[in-house]
Formats: structure tokens, C-alpha cells, sequence
């Protein structure tokens, strides 16, 4: 059964303590708006404190992408690009926090925090023709979600020069390889979602009881507990240059820019 925490995030309960969030927002590409980032925020911590979900699949609702980045078309003003990355601090936080395991179910062409909130799964399954880009620079802002420092920890320097400094896209093998995801032999969003689905069940029914449940969560706090600390003070450096660049009017100009030429790009299909 399909029901809605709010217009913005579908939620599926698979049975064995399996539920699937979804971002709904297929005709921007998923892209996070500030409601979004709250809904997909207050869904994370529900299902934390609660004790009949036992693993959360996270993924996007459509075909084109699992999600493009932060919807730049509502952080074009200065006013609303304040509370905007604000409400984007309160889904890192609460992503960041869970200590429920979070398995990721991704297709299309992954974009900025589409890509970064991935290194805070427990697993990633991705279609064999997704890519990842994260142009922040070209939208007036720096890396965010922690990825100045999980993406060198997690990716090495060279895809994290890419990807970070760069801004080039990559594939998908290029990050199979190092073993930030696995590869779903499917270009299908549902083929990636089912095979999610079906390792987070796998997952449940080899730990069926409380006890053997416990030492997942144990297992996954000791193996965050110190990631956590670290990435949250990277998120707060982030977050500091990425306000000033927000308040200062940067981010906003460049955001403006960069709408007018997706425009220009669409009306030319």
C-alpha cells in the first residue's frame, strides 16, 4: 500500500519492517524544494523512533532521475535561498542521524545533493546507465551534505577532483569501482527499486529477531558513530561559506544564470 506523508514524499510499506520513501516530484526531476527537504526530514525521524521499521529505501517517483539536485528555480531569490538551504541543514541532520539502515534506489542523471546525500546510505543500487554530476560551482555555492570530506574518504581524489572541482559527470562503473554502489543490470527504474527492495528484505529476514536486529544498529552506530562527528563539522564549514555566498547575493545571481540557460536549452527541443 502506496500512501502519502505529504504530496512531496510517497511511502510504501513492504512488509518486514521494509518501508519505501519516495520523492515526489517527478516533473522537476525531484528536485529538493524547502518543503520537500522538510517532509523527506520529518519521514526519516518518524520512521526512526519508530520500531516496526526496521530499513528505509529511499528513491524518486517517474522515470527521468532519481533527483536533481536542489530545484535552483526556487533559490533564484536571496530571501528564499535562506530558508531554502535551511531547510536543507534540517535533512542533512536528520539523514545524517538515522540509525536505521538506508538503502538508495537511483536512475537518470543524479545531480547535486542527489549525488552527495548517497554517501550517507547503507546501500546504493544503481541503473547501469546512471550518472552523477555535482556542478556546484556553477550554480554559485560550494560542496555541501559533508562531501568535502566523504568524497574524498569515499571516492579518492581523483573523482573527487571531478566531480567536486570539476563539475564533469561521471558514470556509473566509475564508481562501482570504487565501491560506492552496485550496479543494477537494468536501465529500468522499477528493475533498480525492485532489486532495492529485495536486498532491504533479505536484509531483515537474515536478523529476524530483536536481538539479532539490535546488533545491526549496534554494528551501524559503531561504524558511523565517528563518521557522524566528523561530517557534521564538515557540513557546518560548508554551510558557513555556503551562506555567505548565499547572502552576499552570489548564489542567487548565478542560480538566475543558470535557470536562463536551461531555458534557452529547452526551447531549442
Amino acid at each position: 500500500m502506496v500512501a502519502a506523508a505529504s504530496p512531496l514524499l510517497l511511502e510504501e510499506s513492504h512488509g518486514d519492517g521494509v518501508v519505501q520513501l519516495t520523492l515526489n516530484r517527478p516533473a522537476a526531476l525531484n528536485a529538493f524544494s524547502e518543503a520537500l527537504y522538510y517532509a523527506t526530514a520529518a519521514a526519516l525521524r518518524r520512521h526512526n523512533d519508530l520500531a516496526s521499521t526496521r530499513i528505509l529505501v529511499l528513491t524518486g517517483a517517474g522515470t527521468r532521475t532519481f533527483c536533481a539536485g536542489m530545484d535552483i528555480k526556487e533559490v533564484c531569490s536571496r530571501a528564499q535561498a535562506q530558508l531554502t538551504v535551511r531547510a536543507a541543514r534540517a535533512f542533512m541532520d536528520a539523514l545524517l542521524e538515522c540509525s536505521k539502515p538506508v538503502v538508495a534506489a537511483v536512475f537518470g542523471a543524479v545531480t547535486g545533493i542527489g549525488v552527495t546525500l548517497l554517501m550517507h546510505c547503507d546501500a546504493v543500487f544503481a541503473a547501469s546507465d546512471a550518472t552523477f554530476e555535482t556542478p556546484f560551482s556553477a550554480i554559485g555555492i560550494v560542496p555541501e551534505f559533508g562531501s568535502s570530506l566523504t568524497f574524498p574518504l569515499l571516492l579518492g581524489l581523483q573523482l573527487t577532483s571531478d566531480l567536486l572541482m570539476r563539475g564533469v559527470r561521471v558514470g556509473v562503473g566509475e564508481l562501482e569501482r570504487v565501491g560506492a554502489l552496485k550496479v543494477v543490470a537494468s536501465q529500468e527504474r522499477d528493475v533498480v527499486v525492485r532489486r532495492a527492495v529485495d536486498e532491504a528484505l533479505d536484509w531483515s529476514r537474515r536478523n529476524p529477531s530483536v536481538e539479532e536486529w539490535r546488533g545491526v544498529l549496534e554494528a551501524k552506530r559503531l561504524v558511523k558513530e565517528q563518521v557522524i562527528k566528523d561530517t557534521s563539522q564538515a557540513i557546518d564549514k560548508e554551510m558557513k561559506a555556503i551562506y555567505e555566498r548565499v547572502d552576499d547575493g552570489t548564489a542567487s545571481k548565478l542560480m538566475r544564470k543558470r535557470v536562463a540557460e536551461l531555458g534557452r536549452r529547452t526551447s531549442k527541443l
